[in-house]
């Protein structure tokens, strides 16, 4: 990735957060790698960059489904507002972990209609209705909802397209 070229610390941080959060939306999972690496090896940096760099690395620690340490990192910042839909998730991803399907349902559902410009929330929700629930039009319209706020949502487009190609419609 040329960005190794930008030698202040805050505009590295800054675009790898940006580079990272287009690849993880482009499905460039080895492109996403290494800018996950070098957004993780960024220092001193300020409190936007911090925010897009903890934003965007709980956003490919969750596409990659490593949910300890995406747990981990948003409990180091308690405080963070910016966060909360993220614990929502974690509440959701525990309650599926434990095999709470009824519980982790409700609250997959919850976080979908409640907060549709949250990608990964509704993409997870999606997810496990089809997984889990066996519910195919639920997993349709919750994304079909969230498209309508989110339309142009590459991750929602792609999953919607997903969705549909299981439904044969």
């Amino acid at each position: 990735v040329e960005l190794k070229r930008i030698s202040n610390a805050e505009y590295l941080a800054i675009a790898a957060a940006e580079h990272l959060l287009r690849r993880i939306d482009l499905s460039r999972a080895e492109e996403a790698e290494q800018l996950y690496t070098l957004l993780s090896n960024t220092t001193n940096t300020g409190a936007l960059s911090s925010l897009l760099k903890k934003e965007a690395t709980l956003a490919w620690l969750c596409s990659q489904r490593s949910w300890e340490n995406a747990f981990d990192l948003v409990a180091t910042d308690e405080q963070n507002p910016s966060l909360v839909p993220y614990r929502k998730l974690f509440e959701a991803v525990e309650a599926e972990l434990a095999e709470d399907l009824g519980r982790a349902g409700t609250l997959y559902l919850r976080l979908a209609r409640a907060n549709p410009y949250f990608e990964q929330g509704v993409i997870e929700a999606a997810r496990f209705m089809q997984e889990q629930a066996l519910d195919s039009p639920t997993a349709y319209d919750l994304l079909i909802r969230a498209l309508q706020y989110n339309p142009y949502a590459i991750r929602l487009l792609k999953a919607h397209a997903l969705q549909a190609m299981r439904m044969n419609l």
